[in-house]
């Protein structure tokens, strides 16, 4: 698993709490950004660019998520990219 700055999950936790994600959520927005920060390890994809967090999407819907998890995924990558959240 890909190491993450200090920082970076500080500035994330306040961008989780500005877009109020509930705390019980937290621990899954955590875990898609680690799977995507290693996704784009893996394969070779920068983590800003728009078609990775497509690419991503498609893996995940490739190994049987929902669209709700999917769209979790999606939310949790968009705050940790510090995009704004639905």
């Amino acid at each position: 698993m890909q190491q993450v700055a200090r920082e970076t999950w500080v500035a994330f936790e306040r961008r989780l709490e500005r877009a109020q994600v509930p705390a019980p959520q937290r621990p899954d927005y955590h875990k898609w950004t680690r799977f995507y920060l290693d996704f784009c390890h893996k394969y070779g994809h920068p983590p800003r660019s728009p078609t990775s967090l497509g690419s991503f999407l498609c893996k995940l819907a490739a190994k049987n998520q929902s669209a709700e998890q999917r769209h979790q995924a999606a939310q949790a990558i968009g705050l940790l990219l510090g995009r704004r959240a639905e």
